[in-house]
């Protein structure tokens, strides 16, 4: 999985074996940038998002929970996470 930033903090997400790509905004980029890093912890992704975009938890963390899933249908990146709520 590539993922190409753009100008105004969304991003692009390319699957070089399938060529499968979206737009990301730019809370789903920040997520997909963590995801890439190797981040496996649902809770410290949902944390981190809510610091980066100073919004409330239990908001964020249905819509983490949702995009992650996507991501893993769309490009397989949810294996290994750590998706247990705390």
């Amino acid at each position: 999985m590539s993922i190409v930033p753009l100008c105004d903090g969304s991003a692009v997400v390319v699957d070089e074996g399938t060529l499968a790509a979206a737009v990301l905004n730019p809370v789903a980029a920040f997520i997909a940038r963590r995801l890439a890093e190797g981040e496996t912890d649902i809770a410290t992704l949902v944390a981190a998002v809510a610091a980066e975009f100073d919004a409330p938890l239990d908001v964020i963390e249905g819509d983490v929970r949702r995009f992650v899933a996507e991501m893993g249908t769309r490009f397989g990146v949810d294996r290994g996470l750590e998706t247990e709520s705390p």
